[in-house]
């Protein structure tokens, strides 16, 4: 994934107001986005993958995802799947060690970037509004330490700091 492309990618989705979005839990139940949000919680950072990506590409952005854990907040981290079969999305989830994880299934967002057929990380607040869209690739490492250190400083500075307080 070129600069260039991850640019692009930004430009057309970044600040798009998602409308109510349902999708499923682990359980089947239906959920509303909107409900994941209260005044404690005024964001998310989401890890979007889905099972026609490709699998190391999952895997690797979901590993990168982890590695951040600590310093965003296990609290604020959502990873949004899109899996036609529940049961393939139990044993995915157990496969990537996400499964202690708020994990939900929506078919498709209405945004560009669905078509890409790429994982993706974002930043959702409760208005929906998606901003700080990411693709990682492993050829840019170095950049995604940057949009993780950038995140962490704009919205989930709190989530580190109670951690260094323990």
């Amino acid at each position: 994934m070129s600069m260039q492309e991850n640019m692009e990618a930004g430009f057309q989705n970044n600040s798009m107001k998602l409308d109510s979005v349902t999708c499923l839990d682990k359980d089947g139940n239906s959920i509303d986005l909107r409900s994941l949000f209260s005044n404690e919680r005024e964001r998310i950072l989401i890890c979007r993958f889905s099972e026609l990506d490709c699998e190391s590409c999952i895997s690797y952005s979901i590993s990168k995802m982890k590695e951040h854990i600590g310093d965003i907040g296990k609290e604020n981290i959502l990873f949004v799947t899109s899996y036609f079969n529940n049961k393939m999305l139990d044993s995915q989830m157990m496969l990537y060690g996400i499964d202690s994880f708020e994990v939900l299934n929506a078919r498709d967002l209405p945004i560009p970037i669905e078509d890409w057929n790429k994982p993706y990380y974002c930043v959702l607040d409760s208005s929906l509004q998606i901003s700080d869209l990411f693709i990682p690739s492993k050829t840019t490492s170095h950049i995604q330490q940057i949009y993780f250190d950038s995140i962490v400083n704009k919205y989930f500075y709190k989530a580190k700091d109670d951690k260094n307080k323990s």
